[in-house]
């Protein structure tokens, strides 16, 4: 396991690549790149409701993988002003928990 930080180019120019080759209809690369996101001390913290940590990350079951129910047209102003936004085709979403879904008791059921 590679652990990388937040705003990591190379993943960012890795999907971006893809990206223009998908929209060029070149062949795909033969390779295949996966990335995965997962850390539950992150849970931890927002349930906990510790001050100072403002970021979430879910690990979800091995049988399912996260879904997006909503999107909005336009990008956020904060993501607007990051180095991950390049062009009109990058997307940013952003899934919201309340305390019914964060509590102990509903972790298990919260995604499904």
């Amino acid at each position: 396991m590679i652990l990388l930080e937040v705003n990591n180019c190379i993943i960012e120019e890795t999907l971006a690549l893809k990206f223009e080759n998908a929209a060029a209809r070149n062949k795909p690369e033969a390779v295949e790149v996966s990335f995965a996101d997962f850390d539950g001390k992150y849970f931890q913290f927002q349930e906990e409701s510790k001050e100072g940590d403002n970021r979430v990350v879910i690990h979800y079951r091995d049988d399912e993988t996260m879904y997006v129910l909503f999107s909005h047209a336009g990008t956020s102003p904060r993501a607007e002003r990051s180095r991950c936004c390049r062009g009109p085709q990058h997307r940013l979403h952003y899934p919201m928990l309340l305390p019914p879904q964060t509590n102990a008791s509903a972790q298990d059921n919260t995604i499904n």
